[in-house]
């Protein structure tokens, strides 16, 4: 390797000098000292040639799948498969029976205050409506909305917008006007009460019978957009906090409609 390495040199050196030295047997020479030089051997460790391109593969694999988790977290999509994700982590359940509960109460103390004017909170009642969403806006419908719709959804070989469609006519058509509106009117009229009865409950369902068709409306016109997000963005895990929260408004809607109805 040094012959070679010198053979380098003095062609170099030859070159600056301008010696008149033929150019092809200065060549011939140089190739022939080359070809005489001891050849030096480098040992590299010997890889299994499949063994190396499964290490090689599974690298470049790894890389591009964090490279599309980093371009999706990005974008919507990465969002709502994060908030999945953390949902997915922090007991659901024990999440929409909270926000079902803190809705009920929320809405009920912001009546009393902001429309009824009262100066002291009924709490007798705000306990009775919190309770309601406890029990059933929160743990009951989390199993309607996160277990039965997917099972009705795979029953009838739904999906996509057909899906969402489905399940938002079903919410609004049946849901609504036949389980949800008479157990909030019923247990809206006991909490007024403050006699936990049948004849009370009763009373609460005649009622809703009679304001049925505007509350329908009402309902319409508000939880049709909300439930098209819902069902068509919001991960299962999520859908009774999202409605929880957006319930708010309808809430304090609802029983401001109900509380100008009575005074009339």
């Amino acid at each position: 390797m040094s012959t070679a390495v010198y053979a380098v040199h003095a062609a170099q050196w030859a070159a600056r000098q301008g010696a008149s030295a033929p150019r092809r047997e200065f060549f011939s020479q140089l190739r022939l000292k080359l070809r005489n030089a001891r050849k030096v051997e480098i040992p590299f460790p010997t890889v299994h040639s499949e063994s190396g391109w499964n290490v090689v593969y599974g690298t470049m694999l790894r890389q591009w799948e964090e490279e599309q988790a980093r371009l999706l977290a990005k974008t919507w999509r990465g969002r709502v498969q994060a908030l999945r994700e953390t949902f997915s982590e922090i007991r659901p359940l024990m999440v929409s029976t909270a926000s079902g509960f803190m809705v009920l109460t929320v809405s009920d103390v912001m009546v009393q205050k902001a429309v009824e004017k009262r100066k002291e909170i009924d709490v007798t009642r705000t306990t009775a409506m919190g309770l309601f969403g406890l029990g059933y806006a929160g743990f009951l419908q989390h199993f309607l909305y996160t277990r039965l719709w997917p099972l009705i959804l795979q029953a009838a070989r739904l999906s996509g917008s057909r899906a969402v469609a489905f399940q938002v006519l079903g919410d609004q058509g049946v849901y609504m006007p036949l389980m949800y509106l008479p157990i909030y009117y019923a247990s809206k009229e006991m909490a007024c009460a403050g006699q936990m009865i049948w004849e009370t409950a009763m009373a609460g369902v005649q009622r809703c019978r009679e304001n049925l068709m505007t509350d329908l409306q009402l309902c319409c016109c508000y939880w049709i957009p909300v439930q098209a997000i819902t069902f068509g963005l919001i991960p299962l895990a999520a859908r009774v906090f999202f409605m929880s929260m957006a319930g708010v408004v309808f809430q304090v809607g609802l029983q401001t409609v109900m509380l100008h109805r009575r005074s009339e």
